[in-house]
């Protein structure tokens, strides 16, 4: 939904049959096996003059194209049922289900689209290996998830043809390989600790080692392998909870969330680290969201005296955000200064009292209200479950500039999805109960493993893509700065976005084009308010896509085509029924566009009406409700109009503009005369960008000939504000400029 999809530009063409070309050189090896592995010193070699090159040209090793191949399952097999397997062994292109090789790393790593180093089996024989969907380098260093010497498993290895006398063991699940601990048994008698020479561990030392890459060095990978190593080592309770303790610290700073508390629980057994441990607990169950019990934890401390430095501002943040889940208010301007932050990920709660997730009639799941709803009212204020900003206009946005390539679909997609993606498999990987509500969201028709063994946590990268792709959404830093950019209003601008997010409630709305709900964005945060007023036990929808209104049936539903199904919502409905007048129509509003966008003298403002006349003599069915592309010539009229300060001919073409836009309003119009004026909107229609410009425009009008009734349409473009930009208290900082409050 309004990601920047480039698979119909010369670029996104050119890079997939690139891409394809490449694959297709591949396959003509697959089930060849290959007897010209290169000597492990001649990779080694070639290894560390390509690391040392990409590190001489400043390259921060962030590949800018990410291919996806054809989809293939996970092992879904308990490791130890693996049948050993060694490189000589087997073919190229193909996954040897059911086997395992295990593998010694032989340099440190380097890294482009993959962590990338140089292994050898049992046997000797190297290869490189690539393991992919790992952590951002910025988060995790390659060379302190896997240094040199690392031993693990690769399960169902798939060994990949490069070129000519060069391979690779491509691994996409990060589920398929089981990296080893130093006294691991599975570790062949020649690469043991014994016959290394090694000594045992000592967790103390361990743990200072680990205290110093993570509080003096900030490195929190290699801080949770040498924490691991001494919960391995402890011959003491004490260094037990001490590295355990230490760990959940390191896990909460690696976003691993459920693993922390894990540890952070296990730690507090013990008397003098039960306190550190219930604070540590306090923070992570705040970071899941857990407000309450977070508040819980912390005031228990402050009770028993025992509190931190920072216990009670994290008390008094978890009130605010239990106060914004019960309640829905938001200090907005607070999240408005947030979102400016780089990334703009927010410290807010998510508020979803009116509404719930039920079963759909149209299939799948959906979105439904709990209770009636007022236009412009509250439904949903929801943070993200994986969010990436990616931009050119800041160093951090530019990193996630990325090309995500699926050559099974097609689909090329620029900017934060290819990050968006890795991210969320390390989430999945690492918080398996906080991702179950994420795997639950449509996948299409993909095929997943019908069960797994509960010893191997399994997580299918392709399912995750798969997902995304159906679910996420592309997002401006936030809509109010969106609004403000030139050439939205006249569908000039852009409304695609680099950065995209997934949230898991707003992913349940179903699609129409002529929407009860309108989403939003500040941040990391979506909101969804009501487009209209809506019964309780009402199904809510969106537009998916903000297509400009000039935009025929066929395009349209051909930009439906990846949630596979046809829109037939009424005005689809419309558009299908005038095909064969739709393009004359097109050009007709095309020119009256181009004339109102230069200066009107009075023949071509005569001329425009004939124009319009013409037009809606190209809709054979005149009792259409609904006819966006008349809407936008009203509106142009009215506008022309009230420059020229014809203030009651703009307010009636501006009110036309409006009815034709859905709106079914009670107005009192000029040139005549009623005992109680008014101004009433019945119902809402379609809500453009410029819906709230246009009623300060009539309450401009107003001015001049009903002043009782400004205030009334005041309160309209206040509530189409919210509807438009997420909240009602910008909205005189917004219009200052343009209107005279």
């Amino acid at each position: 939904m309004d990601i920047k999809d480039i698979s119909h530009t010369p670029h996104g063409r050119a890079t997939l049959q690139f891409l394809l070309e490449a694959d297709d050189r591949e396959d003509e090896s697959v089930g060849q096996t290959p007897l010209d592995h290169p000597e492990s010193e001649d990779l080694i070699d070639d290894h560390l003059v390509a690391r040392a090159r990409r590190a001489a040209s400043n390259d921060d090793g962030t590949a800018k194209v990410f291919p996806i191949p054809l989809p293939y399952l996970p092992c879904a097999q308990e490791t130890d049922d693996l049948i050993p397997m060694l490189i000589s062994h087997m073919k190229l292109q193909v996954h040897h289900r059911g086997k395992g090789v295990i593998l010694r790393t032989l340099t440190p790593t380097d890294r482009s689209a993959a962590i990338m180093t140089v292994v050898e089996d049992e046997e000797g024989i190297a290869t490189s290996l690539h393991l992919y969907n790992q952590p951002d380098e910025e988060l995790v260093h390659g060379d302190d998830l896997m240094p040199k010497g690392t031993m693990c498993i690769v399960k169902d290895p798939c060994l990949q043809f490069l070129a000519v006398g060069e391979y690779a063991l491509r691994v996409d699940h990060i589920s398929d390989v089981v990296f080893l601990e130093r006294d691991d048994p599975r570790i062949p008698l020649h690469w043991s600790v014994q016959s290394l020479g090694l000594g045992e561990e000592n967790s103390e030392a361990l743990c200072v080692e680990g205290e110093e890459a993570a509080y003096d060095e900030g490195n929190w990978a290699k801080a949770e392998r040498l924490f691991t190593r001494a919960i391995a080592a402890a011959k003491k309770d004490g260094d037990l909870r001490l590295a355990l303790y230490n760990r959940s610290l390191v896990n909460f700073s690696l976003g691993r969330l459920e693993k922390a508390l894990q540890d952070a629980s296990d730690a507090g057994e013990i008397e003098f680290l039960e306190d550190a441990a219930m604070m540590i607990e306090a923070d992570i169950l705040y970071g899941m969201g857990e407000y309450f019990k977070s508040y819980e934890y912390c005031q228990n401390l402050l009770s028993w005296e025992c509190g931190f430095d920072d216990t009670e501002d994290t008390r008094d943040d978890a009130i605010a955000r239990t106060r914004e889940q019960k309640s829905g208010r938001y200090k907005w301007s607070d999240m408005h200064k947030a979102a400016r932050s780089n990334p703009p990920r927010l410290d807010f709660a998510t508020y979803s009292k009116p509404v719930e997730v039920r079963n759909s009639q149209l299939g799948g799941k959906g979105l439904f209200t709990k209770k009636d709803v007022k236009a412009g009212a509250l439904l949903l204020c929801e943070k993200a479950f994986a969010y990436s900003s990616a931009s050119e206009n800041e160093r951090d946005g530019r990193r996630n500039m990325k090309t995500s390539v699926n050559l099974e679909t097609g689909e090329v997609i620029h900017g934060g999805y290819a990050n968006l993606v890795s991210d969320i498999i390390q989430k999945l990987y690492h918080n398996p109960e906080m991702g179950e509500e994420f795997l639950d969201l449509w996948c299409g028709d993909y095929v997943t493993h019908d069960d797994t063994p509960e010893e191997e946590h399994v997580v299918d990268t392709f399912l995750v893509e798969k997902i995304v792709s159906l679910n996420c959404c592309g997002a401006p830093r936030s809509s109010l700065m969106h609004l403000a950019e030139p050439g939205l209003l006249d569908e000039t601008t852009d409304t695609t976005f680099t950065s995209c997010g997934v949230w898991l409630k707003a992913a349940r709305i179903n699609h129409s084009c002529v929407p009860n709900s309108r989403r939003s964005f500040i941040g990391d945060f979506m909101i969804v308010r009501a487009a209209r007023d809506i019964p309780a036990n009402t199904e809510l929808n969106f537009n998916y896509v903000d297509m400009p209104v000039q935009t025929d049936y066929d395009r349209t539903q051909e930009m439906f085509a990846k949630w596979d199904f046809v829109c037939g919502c009424r005005l689809c409905r419309d558009k299908k029924k005038t095909q064969d007048v739709f393009h004359r129509r097109r050009k007709l509003v095309d020119d009256l566009t181009f004339s109102a966008n230069r200066a009107f003298n009075g023949t071509q403002y005569y001329n425009a009406l004939r124009t319009i006349t013409a037009i809606e003599d190209l809709f054979p069915d005149k009792g259409m409700w609904l006819r966006m592309d008349m809407y936008r010539s009203y509106i142009l009229l009215g506008n022309e109009n009230l420059d020229k300060k014809r203030y009651e001919e703009a307010f009636v073409w501006l009110l036309k503009g409006l009815e034709y836009a859905g709106f079914d309003i009670i107005a009192n119009p000029p040139g005549r005369i009623r005992v109680y004026p008014a101004f009433r909107i019945k119902k809402w229609g379609n809500i453009s960008w410029d819906i709230a410009s246009i009623f300060l425009e009539m309450a401009q009008c107003y001015r001049k000939f009903e002043p009782s009734l400004v205030e009334d349409v005041m309160d309209c473009a206040v509530t189409a504000h919210a509807m438009i930009v997420g909240e009602r208290s910008s909205f005189r900082e917004t219009f200052q400029d343009d209107f005279e409050f």
